[in-house]
């Protein structure tokens, strides 16, 4: 094992693919919808009806991870092992007479990660305690080294507009009708649909506009012609510009474990720093601003050599060891070895030169590789069809483990209680659900169900008591029953005093929310086959078998997978087997495999081909400390990240004022989901994390309570406390409070967000006030990220009438800060409930 630094806390895990414009799903739901367009390569089951242990990511849900998106690897961690084809391997398949040349690719990543759960903050005999976890993700059929030029089909036709003020008309100039209809401003972007020659020896080209200046007369989506050519030379103003520039796709982004020399460009305007070698995962010192690399240089690494540092900020970068060629900039010879963070935070690669292509690569050192960092792109992958071949872009993921103390990291052995939180209500359990306002029936649950408690909206019921809303979708065993939907009520305080069994449990307890460990006993099971039914298959028959003829058909199994009470279940089903990349199609567990196509020896000797040269897993497995009997327990890739990710309020702008402005503990003073008065004369009513309405009017309050996603109705009632303060404020809190309810964790975030970047301005201005001259002063935007939280929250405090506080943080000095804190004694009496020092310190 190396020693690459463990992921934690706030981490750094990411779903293996984003959106098409760039941006992380917020969910494991939303990327489970997305992939419910997938036709095969489902968790646990093909659509064959065999052993599959990971996900198919495919140009069906995901088009733009063909040419634009990467897949991405899900957490921090190292590469092991890698196979990287320098172009497609060709398969050959006979079918009617002719001879299919189809495409596949082999192409591999596997990563090593070491996870960490937060410490137990609370006192007691688990204090400190934190669960571990060593798993790998696998990301199979990537593609091809000789394809990364970008060759999307949809940069073929376009152009960008050199230089503005260009006529746009609505057909060619000649043309009956022609007239101009606005004029086409510089950097419109077209895909060009058509040319035809126009008079005065003009051609115009019929472009849709992809995207125009917002100033422009022109939408997003407007057909215009416009001349491109005059005599048959293309338009040029001085004879060096063009009209009209070819514009080419993005450059695809390069995975940065691919070993070889790589060469690296500098791509930020302030230049790339220099520094020494790194110390105990910790970048080394820089060589200072008079040894840094101008933009636009060059110089080269080998990515064998890399390690993974703690950044300043507070991430996790990538670092090697550089050289350049013997050369002077400014008139003074520059540093020929360095270090240097070498992600496309700062650079831009434009060339890598990788060595053993077709081969299997386990690094001598393992690379460090980031959450979100690319592994590469959707592979081709073409097959037999009926008539012809079916071809498809894709990526398989899987994510296993072999951690003998996996039990203890399911079982949340540490004892953690933070996190996200979930409410947890068993079946068949007696008075668990409360009475409605609808029924007097007490609903009964059949399956055990749970639910995000920050999605869970708090209603009174009929008496007038808190319960969470609760959304019930589930199956009854009965053959013939249909599924039931309905709505039902469960106690909070039958919750809080544990009269129901229902309960609140945390992220970290993944056996309570429903992730079960299920051993596979036979190798040759096929699991369509009556009679040879794996014991792990049970449960997906349970579930998929929505018609009850006891069979389960591919259409059955989309149907499961697109309903997400059925696929909560299935896809929280740990499955202990053999991987599918050990042995050749000869083997006995392909035995099943074997039986299925005997009826079509082509289509065997095709599949088992393909089969043989997939396979890797005794060329790797004791180099990077995975079982030689190829046995592992598989999780769903995106209901495993979607589960140890952080909550979104780890993440939260500001997070250290919001902790310190309240507490979710529903029995507590500073219970803050509810409106409250701080008990001052000066303070409003509040609601959430300092959302005080002492100085607010009714307008803006109903505004940013339904912005927040409250009910109107909800928000018409807060509203009414805007300009009360003191004994007033106090009085309406206690008049009010049981009728309005509380708000839910997500809205007392959206609230906060809404709110927070208000104190954010708020900061700036106060700092630039009284810092202002000082030659010791970092400009606010050169601050550490964990000072600006600091300052802000000194802001948000009430200390802004002296100079001392921002003064503190000015020099961008996290121990001196620390020091003003604990020294101040205004400011150190806050701190049993601000943890501002404590914050910092993490934050080193």
């Amino acid at each position: 094992m190396s020693n690459i630094p463990k992921s934690s806390v706030s981490d750094f895990f990411q779903f293996p693919i984003r959106k098409a414009d760039g941006k992380p799903f917020a969910d494991a739901e939303q990327l489970h919808q997305l992939l419910e367009k997938e036709t095969s390569g489902f968790y646990l089951l093909s659509k064959s009806g065999f052993w599959h242990g990971g996900i198919h990511i495919s140009n069906e849900s995901a088009p733009h991870c063909v040419h634009n998106e990467p897949v991405r690897c899900i957490a921090d961690g190292e590469v092991v092992a890698y196979r990287l084809n320098a172009d497609y391997l060709d398969s050959q398949f006979e079918q009617d007479a002719s001879c299919l040349q189809l495409k596949y690719s082999t192409s591999f990543c596997l990563v090593r990660h070491t996870y960490q759960s937060p410490p137990n903050p609370e006192e007691g005999p688990d204090h400190g305690k934190q669960n571990s976890l060593t798993f790998y993700s696998l990301y199979m059929h990537l593609l091809p080294f000789e394809r990364y030029p970008n060759d999307d089909p949809t940069y073929a036709n376009r152009v960008q507009v050199g230089f503005g003020d260009r006529a746009a008309r609505n057909v060619p100039l000649g043309e009956p009708g022609s007239k101009k209809i606005g004029v086409i401003l510089a950097g419109s972007v077209f895909d060009i649909l058509e040319e035809r020659e126009g008079a005065e020896g003009y051609r115009f080209a019929k472009g849709r506009l992809v995207w125009a200046p917002p100033e422009g007369p022109f939408n997003s989506g407007a057909e215009l012609w416009f001349a491109s050519h005059q005599h048959g030379q293309p338009i040029s103003p001085d004879n060096c510009r063009l009209l009209l520039a070819k514009v080419l796709p993005p450059a695809r982004a390069r995975p940065v474990y691919w070993q070889g020399m790589v060469e690296a460009r500098v791509r930020q305007f302030h230049g790339l720093d220099m520094h020494r070698a790194p110390e105990n995962n910790d970048p080394g010192a820089s060589y200072g601003v008079r040894e840094q690399l101008p933009s636009g240089y060059t110089f080269r690494f080998d990515n064998a050599h890399t390690v993974l540092v703690n950044a300043p900020d507070g991430t996790r970068r990538p670092m090697a060891r550089c050289t350049i060629a013997p050369t002077t900039i400014r008139g003074e010879p520059l540093i020929q070895a360095f270090w240097a963070y070498v992600d496309d935070i700062e650079l831009e690669f434009p060339r890598t030169e990788p060595v053993g292509l077709d081969s299997v690569i386990v690094p001598e050192k393992p690379i460090p590789i980031k959450a979100g960092a690319p592994v590469g792109y959707l592979g081709m992958y073409e097959t037999p069809a009926k008539t012809g071949k079916t071809s498809k872009h894709q990526v398989h993921v899987e994510v296993f483990t072999c951690d003998p103390n996996l039990d203890a990291f399911l079982s949340n052995e540490a004892g953690l209680k933070q996190g996200k939180q979930y409410l947890h209500v068993p079946k068949l359990q007696a008075d668990i659900v409360a009475q409605d306002t609808e029924s007097e029936l007490r609903r009964f649950l059949f399956q055990d169900h749970v639910f995000d408690l920050n999605k869970l909206p708090v209603v009174n019921d009929k008496n007038g008591a808190p319960a969470y809303k609760i959304n019930v979708q589930e199956k009854v065993a009965t053959p013939k029953a249909p599924i039931r939907n309905f709505e039902a009520l469960i106690s909070k305080q039958g919750v809080q005093d544990g009269t129901t069994k229902a309960q609140i449990v945390s992220q970290y307890n993944l056996k309570a929310l429903g992730f079960k460990v299920v051993e596979q006993g036979a190798n040759t099971c096929s699991p369509l086959i009556s009679g040879k039914v794996c014991n792990f298959y049970r449960h997906l028959h349970a579930l998929a078998d929505v018609n009850h003829d006891g069979d389960v058909s591919a259409e059955e199994l989309r149907l499961t997978l697109r309903n997400p009470a059925f696929r909560n279940r299935w896809s929280k089903l740990i499955t202990h087997h053999h991987t599918e990349w050990q042995t050749t199609a000869d083997a006995a567990n392909w035995q099943a495999f074997r039986d299925r196509l005997s009826h079509d020896p082509e289509w065997l000797r095709h599949e088992s081909e393909r089969i043989n040269n997939l396979v890797f897993w005794d060329e790797v497995a004791e180099k990077v400390g995975l079982p030689k009997d190829g046995w592992v327990s598989y999780f769903h890739p995106v209901e495993f990240v979607g589960a140890i990710k952080p909550s979104e309020e780890s993440k939260l702008a500001g997070k250290v004022t919001f902790d310190a402005e309240g507490s979710d503990t529903v029995d507590s003073y500073y219970f803050s989901r509810v409106i409250h008065w701080p008990g001052n004369d000066l303070s409003g009513v509040t609601l959430g994390r300092g959302y005080d309405m002492g100085s607010r009017s009714g307008i803006e309050i109903k505004d940013h309570m339904i912005a927040a996603g409250l009910d109107p109705i909800q928000a018409s009632k807060i509203c009414k406390a805007n300009g009360l303060k003191g004994i007033s404020a106090r009085t309406f809190v206690e008049n009010n409070k049981l009728d309005i309810g509380e708000i839910t964790h997500a809205q007392q975030k959206n609230l906060f967000n809404i709110t927070y970047p208000d104190y954010v301005n708020r900061a700036i201005n106060n700092y630039n006030r009284w810092t202002a001259g000082e030659d010791a002063r970092f400009e606010w935007d050169e601050l550490l990220p964990a000072i600006k939280d600091i300052l802000v929250d000194f802001v948000y405090q009430g200390f802004t009438q002296g100079a001392n506080p921002m003064k503190a943080g000015m020099r961008n000095n996290i121990d001196e800060l620390i020091n003003y804190i604990e020294n101040t004694p205004t400011l150190s009496q806050y701190e049993p409930g601000r943890q501002r020092a404590n914050y910092l310190r993490k934050s080193r």
